[in-house]
């Protein structure tokens, strides 16, 4: 469970960052089957993942299994190929997908593999 000092510490986090726009512009496989929308501007989300690493360094992002981390939002994981192209195409003709970074969600597990349910969102900006 996450304390309400913890949230606290993320809510003032948080406000220090600015609300900007971004566009998800193009899809990208990660590995053979895992499919992602690449954002730009990257730096922003680069950002905040520092900033919380470096409030909370004893949580590295991703358990700190990798060297970097890679701003995206994940569309398809554990897919086949055929799978992922047809997903792809389809989502390729509705790109790029504009939008505007308000608030960050705080996401915990459920007991259900690969579930999430929104725990607390932290507005960007004062």
């Amino acid at each position: 469970m996450i304390g309400d000092e913890t949230k606290t510490s993320l809510r003032e986090l948080f406000a220090s960052f600015e609300v900007f726009d971004f566009s998800l512009h193009e899809a990208r496989r990660l590995s053979e089957h895992i499919l992602y929308l690449a954002p730009s501007p990257e730096d922003p989300f680069d950002a905040l993942t520092r900033a919380v690493f470096d409030l909370f360094p004893e949580y590295p992002p991703y358990e700190g299994r990798f060297t970097q981390v890679l701003a995206h939002l994940t569309v398809a994981d554990r897919a086949s190929l055929e799978q992922l192209d047809l997903i792809e195409a389809d989502l390729s003709s509705g790109l790029p997908i504009l939008s505007t970074a308000r608030h960050v969600s705080l996401l915990a597990g459920r007991d259900e593999p690969q579930s999430w349910r929104v725990v607390e969102e932290f507005p960007l900006g004062d």
